[in-house]
């Protein structure tokens, strides 16, 4: 019994050592109108805020990318990290914040608006 247990043991412990770990981290970001349809071709730029300290190293300034046909595009970043987000297409715009943690993948939702709207007004 006490044989069998540390089989057990061993086989766990090789098969949860197979999981590779590269510490980038990816956001997955999905642009949407303000009726939650998906926009393609819609342009996304991601910025290192203004308020960071200067000196920090953080790799890189920014990301630039299109939506593909399903209103989605992905960045990828090796630090933990945090970014402003500004997307657009034609006179409709958004704008929201997005953080690389390592090892890790999430994912966000902006709404672009048209002009005018009460919400649209990215700083």
């Amino acid at each position: 019994m006490r044989g069998l247990l540390l089989v057990t043991l061993f086989v766990a412990t090789i098969f949860s050592g197979c999981k590779k770990v590269d510490g980038v981290g990816t956001v997955g970001i999905t642009v949407t109108n303000d009726k939650g349809i998906p926009i393609q071709n819609c342009s996304i730029k991601l910025t290192v805020p203004l308020s960071v300290s200067p000196g920090v190293d953080w790799g890189v300034d920014y990301f630039y990318g299109r939506t593909d046909e399903d209103g989605y595009i992905e960045f990828s970043k090796p630090n933990n990290s945090y970014f402003d987000v500004y997307v657009w297409k034609g006179l409709w715009e958004g704008c929201d914040f997005v953080e690389f943690v390592p090892n890790e993948i999430s994912y966000k939702t902006i709404i672009i608006y048209p002009p005018g709207s009460a919400f649209n007004g990215c700083i």
